[in-house]
């Protein structure tokens, strides 16, 4: 007699179906796993026995043979460990019910006394077991919110997947025997409550001072998802305003959401809150960070993945390895980055907002009006010359932040005076307002022309975004001479200058909108530091 047993088995955010089979025969007893596997997986094979023994269970005194097919593929992980101890439970106790094996998907790793714990690739394997029409998944109770999370923005049908969460070996086996008694599992509608729902984000905009400027910004980014590059002296809030773009931002798209929460699924096996509920995620990685950590490698994801549908936020970006800044030109363009190896190559889904900070020199005084640079002309002219052409022309804004002249002590009362007002809406509040109100305009647009966010127009579309004639659209560039910029600094310009009329409630781009967009590129942000003395432009 043998056991089967389905599992999966992860490669990047793709899941396949495993079988794992059980049976004894003539030899020594103890137990042999066949097939090709990692030590990692292999381990799990004495796990399983641990915690059968922790439990009570009695193992047979025969040979146990336990084979993984497919048998080609080396498999990996400690997911198999529940699949293990199932299949030997039940060579071991005939009264447990076979009949529900085969229909469902285990998934957990065993500890040494019988609990279950949780894995990487849930999500995935949601997704496998529904794709292959199973009746449903078992899991570790730490694993259900994600795959709540999940199955809460599943709306391609009705809800078929049963997800049954347990918290120790014993309790599954109780429930494959139909014992009165058992302690009753997890379920998904036990946890939608508390996979949903919202709360405040921090850090948010309520203890920062914004210029005119800087606020239009920050619509602009958290509305069209367009990419942006800060450059100012230190503490001048460059950093400051990144991390707090997220507070602003409407949640993910529900297809974003999706693969957003597969790669952080094969990333870590406990999924943030945050990310649960849908907000974008902001990676900011250090910049001495690695090609692999940033880009990722065939078993892992890296920053530019772990923050699709989010932020990536390089601070210090003229600090980073020339190398790794060029590797990021296909990311931006296509929205996924390929990571090949002698055996291996791996799609990881990028698609994210980059926002960039740098001062203008290396002692980051240059063109400051609180202290004198102290930078050698060569130093100046090397240190800007760091980042490629080609990476400047695939940011949409350029913005060179103001130094305030402000009374330093109103920098540090102003939070609490603000929230001492209750009946007025905070700053981060209006600007969440502000940012849902262009965009039930845009969408209305947009989902016409099959886009989420204005950053994706195709150049194609633009014309059509911008409610023009084809006159008055082609008088409009030609109007503004732009022999300076490239075909696509002028595209991302029209994209912003359509966000822009989005925040107005404007159906037409106005000339006005394209000029502000225009004034924003990276030439007349250059031009304003003064760049152009250096032959910079």
């Amino acid at each position: 007699m043998s056991i089967q047993i389905k599992t999966a088995h992860m490669e990047a955010t793709d899941c396949s179906l495993i079988t794992v089979e059980a049976c004894m025969m003539r030899g020594f007893s103890g137990l042999q796993l066949i097939g090709s596997h990692t030590d990692v997986c292999k381990s799990g094979l004495e796990r399983a026995k641990a915690a059968l023994e922790a439990i009570g269970f009695k193992l047979p005194q025969r040979k146990v043979v336990l084979s993984m097919m497919p048998a080609e593929l080396r498999k990996d992980g400690s997911q198999f460990d529940l699949a293990f101890a199932l299949c030997v439970a039940c060579l071991s106790n005939t009264q447990l019910k076979q009949e529900k094996l085969g229909s469902w998907l285990f998934l957990a790793e065993l500890s040494l006394n019988g609990e279950l714990r949780p894995v990487k690739g849930a999500i995935s394997s949601a997704l496998l077991a529904m794709s292959n029409g199973l009746e449903g998944l078992v899991v570790s109770h730490k694993n259900l919110d994600e795959i709540t999370a999940l199955l809460n923005l599943r709306q391609d049908g009705p809800l078929t997947l049963k997800v049954l969460a347990f918290k120790h070996l014993k309790d599954i086996i109780a429930w494959l025997q139909e014992e009165a008694s058992a302690k009753l599992p997890l379920t998904i509608s036990d946890n939608r409550e508390k996979a949903s729902g919202t709360f405040e984000l921090k850090p948010n905009f309520d203890d920062m001072i914004l210029s005119e400027t800087m606020n239009k910004i920050a619509l602009v980014i958290a509305c069209g998802r367009h990419s942006l590059f800060l450059y100012g002296s230190p503490g001048s809030g460059k950093s400051m305003f990144c991390s707090r773009l997220p507070s602003i931002m409407p949640k993910m798209v529900a297809e974003d959401h999706i693969e957003s929460l597969r790669i952080h699924s094969a990333f870590q096996a406990n999924v943030c809150h945050k990310l649960m509920i849908g907000s974008p995620p902001l990676r900011a990685p250090h910049h001495q960070a690695s090609s692999a950590a940033v880009l990722g490698v065939p078993e892992c994801p890296g920053e530019v993945s772990l923050a699709h549908g989010g932020i990536l936020f390089l601070d210090e970006l003229p600090e980073f390895r020339r190398d790794l800044l060029e590797a990021l030109r296909e990311p931006l363009q296509v929205s996924y980055v390929t990571v090949s190896r002698a055996r291996r190559k791996v799609t990881w889904k990028s698609r994210f907002v980059l926002l960039g900070a740098s001062n203008n020199c290396p002692c980051g005084w240059f063109g400051s009006v609180r202290r004198r640079c102290i930078c050698p002309t060569s130093k100046v002219l090397n240190y800007k010359r760091k980042i490629s052409g080609p990476i400047i022309d695939r940011i949409d804004i350029h913005i060179n932040m103001e130094e305030f002249m402000v009374d330093r002590s109103s920098l540090f009362v102003r939070s609490s005076s603000m929230n001492s007002k209750n009946d007025e809406k905070t700053q981060t509040q209006k600007l969440r307002n502000d940012v849902e109100l262009a965009l039930a305009f845009s969408n209305k647009r947009n989902e016409h022309l099959q886009v989420d966010y204005n950053c994706s127009l195709g150049s194609e579309q633009l014309h059509e975004a911008s409610q023009l004639s084809s006159q008055s659209f082609q008088r409009m560039i030609s109007a503004f001479g732009l022999t300076s910029i490239s075909n696509r600094g002028i595209a991302k310009a029209l994209k912003v200058a359509r966000t822009l009329a989005d925040l107005d409630q404007s159906k037409v781009i106005q000339e006005q909108h394209f000029r502000l967009a225009l004034s924003w590129s990276h030439e007349s942000c250059a031009k304003e530091r003064g760049d152009e003395a250096y032959g910079l432009i």
